[in-house]
């Protein structure tokens, strides 16, 4: 599997297809949401995405959205895995990639997440610590969270370069 992140500009058509596709089968046919999903945030946001060969293309297994919160925070946001990869590492390798793309672009910056509460575990293998709840959205319980990268080690790698 390759991993890339890109801005909106770069992008293919294959690709934001292939995106909304999974964001699709994932959020609406999945977990029902009733919410649009194509919410406008997608042209200012980092695209993560994980890719693996397909037939004559390559298809989007694993997808998570990256946008500027309040003050300097970074949020991780649409963060998915085709129901295919679920279990093998995929989710795994997807937050590594989020925040290793968050460290390239922003370094030092604080990330945010809100995940549904059953990821809460996930999330704190990552450093992430519960900030709030959890709360009651849409009918599913969500917890806020948070990472703080270690600054010093963020400047340290700078300075030996």
């Amino acid at each position: 599997m390759n991993w890339v992140d890109k801005e909106f500009s770069e992008l293919t058509t294959r690709e934001l297809y292939q995106i909304l596709r999974v964001r699709s089968e994932v959020f609406i046919v999945e977990q029902g949401s009733l919410l649009l999903d194509v919410d406008g945030k997608d042209i200012v946001g980092t695209h993560v995405l994980g890719v693996e060969p397909a037939e004559d293309t390559q298809q989007v297994v694993a997808y998570a959205r990256l946008l500027k919160g309040e003050g300097s925070e970074i949020r991780i946001d649409k963060f998915l895995t085709r129901m295919s990869r679920r279990g093998d590492g995929t989710a795994e390798a997807l937050m590594r990639s989020a925040q290793e793309a968050i460290q390239t672009r922003w370094p030092g910056a604080p990330v945010g997440i809100q995940v549904p509460f059953y990821l809460r575990e996930f999330c704190e293998g990552f450093g992430f610590s519960k900030r709030e709840g959890p709360y009651l959205e849409h009918g599913t319980h969500f917890i806020g969270m948070v990472w703080q990268p270690p600054r010093a080690r963020a400047r340290l790698f700078r300075l030996t370069r």
